[in-house]
C-alpha cells in the first residue's frame, strides 16, 4: 500500500494488490486503466503530472500525462524495489529533476526524471537492504540500522551513524531536516546541517511520517495524525481513522492518508491550529 499527493485532486493510491486509484474533480477515486500487479509496492508523483510505480523484480512504470496511460521503465536492476523519489539538483548552474530509486542491495539513479535509469556501483560499507530514500536531504535507509547519504544526486553514497541495528523503514524530511521511522515504531532524528541522527523516540508508536506545510507531521498506530515532535504543539492530533497505515511524502498543501477498509483521507494541518481530515 503506498500513497502519493498534490492535493486531494491531483493524487495516486496504491492498493496492496497492485491497483492503482486517482482521484476524479469530485475527489472521489477511480481504478486506472494500469493492470493490477502485486508486485507494485511504492507510488510516487515526479511532477504535477507525472508519476512513477515501482516494485519486486525491478519492475517500474512511468506516466507523463497524469496516470491515463503508463510505460514501462528499465531501471537496469531485478531486485525488489521498495522506495523511489524525485528531486531538483543543479548541473552547471541548471536545475534538472533527478530520481533515485532503493531497494534489496541496490540504487538507481535518474538524471532526467525518470525517464532513464543506471544502477550506482556502492562501497561494501554502504550496501544492504534498502528500504526508503528522501531526496533532500538524499539519504537511503534499510533493515539493522542501515542509513547512507549522498551530495553529489546519488552518484556517491557513505555511510551515515544511526546508532541502531532496528530496521529502518521510512524517511521524512521537511527542508534540510530528516525524520526516520523505525519497525517498531521509534523515531530517529536528523538536524539541519547534521549528518548523524539520534533517537527521539514517541509515546505511541509511529507508522510513518510526512511533511505539511513547513512542519513534520507524524501518522501514529492509534489512528491519530499531529505534529512531531509530539513535544512541539505544532498541531492538535486529530483521528483518521483506526486502520490508517500509510501517509504520503506530504507538502505545503497537505498528506494523503489510506488504511484498511478503503480508508483514504487527504489531510491539512495549519501550525498551532487543529488538523482537519475530509475523507474523499
Amino acid at each position: 500500500m503506498s500513497v502519493a499527493a498534490l492535493g486531494p485532486k491531483t493524487a495516486l493510491a496504491l492498493t496492496a494488490d497492485g491497483r492503482l486509484f486517482r482521484p476524479d474533480d469530485g475527489g472521489v477515486f477511480h481504478p486506472l486503466a494500469l493492470p493490477a500487479d502485486p508486485a507494485l509496492k511504492r507510488v510516487e508523483l515526479i511532477d504535477v503530472s507525472s508519476w512513477m510505480v515501482v516494485g519486486d523484480g525491478g519492475v517500474a512504470h512511468r506516466s507523463v500525462d497524469g496516470g491515463d496511460t503508463w510505460v514501462p521503465v528499465d531501471l537496469g536492476a531485478e531486485a525488489a524495489l521498495r522506495d523511489v523519489v524525485f528531486f531538483n539538483f543543479i548541473v552547471d548552474g541548471e536545475v534538472s529533476l533527478h530520481g533515485v530509486a532503493v531497494g534489496d542491495g541496490v540504487i538507481v539513479r535518474s538524471a532526467d526524471a525518470g525517464a532513464t535509469w543506471q544502477p550506482v556501483a556502492l562501497d561494501p560499507a554502504a550496501t544492504g537492504s534498502f528500504r526508503a530514500v528522501t531526496g533532500s536531504p538524499l539519504v537511503a535507509v534499510g533493515d539493522g540500522g542501515l542509513a547512507v547519504h549522498s551530495v553529489d544526486a546519488g552518484l556517491t553514497w557513505a555511510p551515515v551513524d544511526t546508532g541502531t541495528t532496528e530496521d529502518l523503514v521510512q524517511i521524512a524530511e521537511v527542508y534540510d531536516e530528516a525524520a526516520i521511522v523505525t519497525a517498531a515504531g521509534n523515531v530517529l532524528h536528523q538536524a539541519a546541517k547534521e549528518v548523524s541522527f539520534y533517537p527521539a523516540d514517541p509515546a505511541t508508536p509511529v507508522l510513518g511520517l510526512g511533511r505539511v506545510n513547513s512542519i513534520f507531521v507524524a501518522l501514529y498506530d492509534d489512528g491519530t495524525l499531529g505534529g512531531w515532535p509530539e513535544s512541539s504543539m505544532l498541531a492538535e492530533p486529530t483521528t483518521v481513522g483506526a486502520g490508517a497505515r500509510v501517509v504520503s511524502r506530504g507538502n505545503t498543501s497537505g498528506a494523503l492518508i489510506a488504511g484498511e477498509g478503503g480508508l483514504l483521507a487527504f489531510v491539512t494541518i495549519t501550525p498551532k491550529e487543529t488538523c482537519q481530515s475530509p475523507e474523499i
